[in-house]
């Protein structure tokens, strides 16, 4: 887990978890960082950001989870 790129990793992730409690989907319980932070992009996407039904809310993660990575290139 320390390994991991602040920017590039752990921060996209953390907001977008942040931004799914903020909107009361997630519980009131922040999930275990350690597994959000090891598993792969493509299943944190699945799991956390492309199951959900609502078209716009998707856009709006994807858009969360995309913002800094695409400002570190």
């Amino acid at each position: 887990v320390l390994g991991y790129s602040l920017e590039k990793r752990t921060v996209p992730r953390c907001n977008v978890i942040q931004a799914l409690m903020a909107k009361g989907l997630l519980g009131s319980e922040l999930p275990p960082m350690s597994p959000v932070l090891a598993i792969t992009d493509e299943a944190f996407l699945d799991k956390y950001v492309r199951n959900h039904d609502d078209k716009e809310l998707v856009a709006e993660l994807m858009a969360i989870f995309t913002e800094r990575r695409e400002r570190n290139r």
